[in-house]
């Protein structure tokens, strides 16, 4: 199931657009969003990229933020 998108020009491609996406899946029981790079040419045809984007979870991470509260919250 989409979930939000944002079209945007192609940088460097004079009439292509790129699609960013985040999407829920069947597969996990839509609790994790994905994001996907989709591309076009006429806007209506839409293929997906590739991607293998890796996750560099850092200070901000969801799950490290939740755990620094619950440990805050237990002192």
């Amino acid at each position: 199931m989409l979930w939000t998108a944002d079209i945007f020009p192609a940088p460097h491609k004079t009439g292509h657009w790129g699609m960013f996406y985040t999407r829920l899946s069947r597969r996990d029981q839509r609790k994790y969003q994905r994001l996907g790079l989709a591309t076009s040419n006429y806007l209506f045809d839409w293929r997906k990229s590739p991607v293998h984007w890796e996750d560099h979870s850092g200070p901000k991470d969801s799950q490290r933020v939740k755990d620094a509260v619950r440990q805050s919250r237990a002192t």
